[in-house]
């Protein structure tokens, strides 16, 4: 994964209209915009708290639920760059 060494942040308000792991809403104040992430991908971007690289998130997910390793990297690399490209999250 090209960007395994990074911590990745979202940096738009995170919502949850629920206790589903597997939904969420995040909110983008500076374009006035919302963005529905729902399954694997809303379980990720939970994970997504500054403080742990990439690598750590992403094995910590296969290991939790039970994934063969990099079996979700190609559709991984995908949320990155949408959640980039509509300025949802930062990596440091």
């Amino acid at each position: 994964m090209k960007r395994s060494n990074l911590v990745p942040t979202i940096v738009a308000q995170f919502i949850t209209t629920n206790n589903k792991i597997d939904e969420c809403f995040l909110f983008q104040s500076e374009t006035n915009r919302g963005y529905a992430i729902d399954g694997i991908a809303a379980v990720i971007c939970r994970r997504f708290n500054g403080k742990d690289n990439l690598e750590v998130i992403v094995n910590n997910l296969e290991k939790d639920l039970k994934l063969t390793k990099g079996q979700y990297d190609g559709e991984i690399e995908v949320l990155l760059d949408e959640l980039e490209q509509f300025k949802l999250i930062e990596f440091k």
